[in-house]
């Protein structure tokens, strides 16, 4: 085989697995989901706090369903005297779906995991634009001061037909591990500024 060719065949071919492994990712949207420190009645949590709460989405390219926002909240129940997280999403349906859960990872300030909020919904979504919104208790209460992010996904989607689609939670971890929510500095670095 000429080598002229040979050469112009491998980039192709890397060219190719490229774009397969691009493809393969998933959309990761970065924004911010409001103040660290925030006022829950008379109680001011955080107070002197320049941080600000962080939502990211993680949106699979294969899965029927996108989300285009999510927020996490935190509010106080009169009623049942309980902390609350809020979670609200906008999604959209490509195809009609029967049922689908969304999850919703909460990081502290440390950028340590606190806890998985699922939205597990079974009804029908039409293709187009949609709402989800959930409720779960603060526990335990201390966690309330310390949440800071969070990061939203598609679990798993049962469309009309009955089939399946199921998050890849090889492409979820390596895309958690990427946003770096737990920053350490290096020893090297370390020992450098001393």
């Amino acid at each position: 085989m000429n080598k002229q060719i040979f050469v112009a065949i491998t980039i192709v071919c890397v060219t190719m697995l490229a774009l397969t492994a691009f493809a393969d990712e998933l959309d990761v949207q970065r924004s911010s989901d409001g103040t660290f420190s925030f006022k829950i009645g008379t109680v001011v949590l955080n107070e002197g706090s320049s941080l600000e709460r962080e939502a990211v989405i993680l949106n699979d390219p294969t899965c029927p369903i996108q989300i285009n926002s999510a927020s996490i909240s935190l509010s106080y129940s009169r009623e049942d005297r309980n902390f609350l997280y809020k979670g609200t999403s906008q999604i959209e349906s490509l195809k009609s779906v029967q049922a689908l859960e969304l999850r919703h990872v909460l990081f502290d300030v440390f950028g340590q995991h606190l806890k998985n909020l699922s939205n597990f919904k079974v009804q029908d979504f039409e293709a187009g634009n949609s709402e989800l919104s959930g409720e779960w208790r603060v526990y335990p209460e201390g966690d309330i001061g310390k949440f800071l992010s969070s990061v939203t996904f598609i679990v798993r989607v049962r469309l009309e037909d009955g089939t399946q689609w199921v998050a890849d939670f090889e492409k979820l971890g390596t895309s958690l591990s990427s946003l770096e929510l737990e920053r350490k500095i290096e020893e090297k670095e370390a020992c450098a500024s001393s």
